[in-house]
């Protein structure tokens, strides 16, 4: 059965579309970290689409819950978020779907304390004031990470930031600590402004995952298809040149190359249609986020397959 669905998925986005028309766009949503910056930064995609006719435009976003808003609004047509954002766009109505995954990444994510900080361990954050931000990957390893420690959700105050607002206020003692992910969590280690309270290896998968319209999906397969054939290259081209990715991903944000090549090592570029793993994964993400009372209704992970769109 597991193999069925894996092929099943597999099959749905290598099957044949009809070609691209000259002159048509696809539009990628992409964040400060990831496979997508790095294939944006080499041109890889524009090179292998160039053929079909279809121009890439880059438009960069700040989190995962700001891409989906766009898919919804269908300003953009492909995106990649974290485990939280698509389960809230779900549980909301949103009609999209999972094209593809990476392995998981949990040490690409930690819960920081300051330097100086008297927190040893997730218990003592009971009473304790704790950035995240809201619907994301590591605002789900948060909440698991505080079940796991026997600390009541509600015994903590979670204070919701995007992660620039989050580094300010956990650099400048607002809060007492800080759920985020790579390169960020690096950058705060390497500059010695934060250590690791607890990574999510062993707590959440981390996993990151491609999102599309329906309609994207449904009319160009071939050209979803083409992304995640891209992101296995530059991720081939990451794991045999980390520090000139670090190099070239580092100029692109403006953050220290030695901390991005830290954070490379912490996960892989891989494109992969969405196997039962990662659908498992997801599910399990909303039904935690619905069990704290944070998600409006249940749903079925399953219902934003490709195959049950089609």
């Amino acid at each position: 059965m597991r193999l069925a669905l894996t092929l099943l998925l597999g099959s749905a986005l290598a099957a044949p579309a009809p070609s691209c028309k000259e002159g048509s766009h696809l539009r990628v949503g992409y964040q400060k970290f990831g496979a997508l910056l790095p294939l944006k930064e080499r041109g890889l995609l524009e090179q292998a689409l160039a053929p079909t006719g279809v121009k890439v435009q880059w438009i960069e976003f700040p989190s995962g819950p700001p891409i989906m808003e766009s898919l919804r609004a269908g300003d953009i047509d492909v995106g990649m978020t974290g485990e939280g954002p698509p389960v809230f766009a779900q549980a909301n109505g949103d009609t999209f779907v999972y094209v593809g995954c990476e392995p998981p990444a949990p040490r690409a994510e930690a819960i920081l304390v300051r330097q100086d900080s008297p927190i040893r361990s997730p218990s003592d954050l009971r009473r304790k004031k704790v950035a995240v931000n809201r619907a994301s990957n590591a605002h789900f390893f948060l909440a698991t990470a505080l079940e796991m420690a026997g600390v009541p959700y509600a015994d903590v105050t979670v204070v919701y930031l995007a992660p620039a607002d989050a580094r300010v206020a956990f650099e400048q003692a607002h809060v007492d600590a800080w759920a985020i992910w790579d390169p960020y969590m690096s950058s705060e280690i390497r500059d010695g402004k934060g250590r690791v309270l607890r990574d999510a290896d062993g707590v959440a998968q981390n996993i990151e995952l491609y999102l599309a319209t329906a309609q994207y999906a449904k009319d160009h397969s071939d050209t979803v298809a083409v992304v995640l054939r891209e992101i296995g290259a530059v991720g081939d081209w990451v794991d045999g040149n980390r520090q000139a990715a670090a190099q070239t991903i580092a100029a692109a944000i403006n953050m220290n190359p030695l901390a991005v090549e830290d954070s490379l090592i912490h996960s892989q570029f891989r494109g992969q249609p969405m196997g039962p793993e990662c659908v498992a994964n997801q599910q399990r993400v909303a039904d935690t986020f619905l069990g704290l009372g944070l998600l409006p209704k249940a749903i079925q992970v399953t219902n934003a397959l490709v195959a049950s769109r089609r």
